[in-house]
């Protein structure tokens, strides 16, 4: 799918975050002429709009500054430090879309991945994490019936309950560190889909990457 790109990941972002900002401070400016200049405002209309073809050439179905999803199914998150944890009536920002996500890749340092970040995510195939994570939160990949694979990093020491509840698809696990090192990071309960998939020691979870 990469070589499938014109422009690489950083650049999408920053041109992602550009073209919302454009698009949020056309918006004002319209609203602020009202009917009193049409010409202008009609200009400003016509130019969200290709702002909007922008968005449509790049492949992505939507955007929220620090994520985004691709047409062809791949969720990129660039953030560093925290993911957020979504408890009802919080939700993920690309909940309406879960469906149409196939992949998830990450782009930043992230550490924390969010209680409940992909939960729901019935076509995910496949979620390679970054080198810094430490935890991945509870149900952060519940009921996501078509994950395959997962590449996990050596620096993980804690991975919460349910996390990988209802992964039935569940078959290889790369991880980054030793069958000691996996030995002890404290795995919450009903996590059976990752406990009994396979598990490929030393730099596996590079692969995913």
């Amino acid at each position: 799918m990469a070589n499938d790109r014109l422009i690489n990941h950083t650049q999408g972002a920053s041109i992602i975050t550009a073209l919302n900002n454009i698009s949020s401070s056309l918006g004002n400016i319209n609203s602020s002429l009202g009917n009193n200049m049409s010409g202008i405002s009609n200009a400003l209309w016509n130019i969200s709009t290709t702002l909007d073809n922008i968005h449509s050439l790049l492949d992505i179905v939507d955007t929220g500054g620090w994520w985004v999803l691709h047409k062809y199914g791949e969720l990129e998150i660039y953030r560093d430090g925290d993911m957020p944890d979504y408890y009802t009536p919080a939700l993920p920002p690309w909940d309406s879309h879960k469906a149409k996500i196939i992949s998830v890749r990450f782009f930043g340092n992230v550490s924390v991945i969010g209680a409940n970040a992909f939960n729901g995510c019935s076509e995910l195939m496949e979620a390679g994490l970054p080198d810094n994570v430490t935890v991945i939160g509870a149900g952060a990949f519940q009921g996501c019936a078509s994950l395959t694979r997962v590449g996990i990093p050596g620096s993980v020491t804690s991975i919460g309950t349910d996390a990988f509840n209802g992964c039935a698809a569940l078959a290889d696990v790369y991880y980054d560190g030793s069958a000691e090192d996996w030995s002890a990071v404290t795995i919450g309960s009903n996590n059976e889909p990752l406990t009994s998939a396979n598990i490929h020691y030393n730099g596996g979870g590079g692969m995913m990457r």
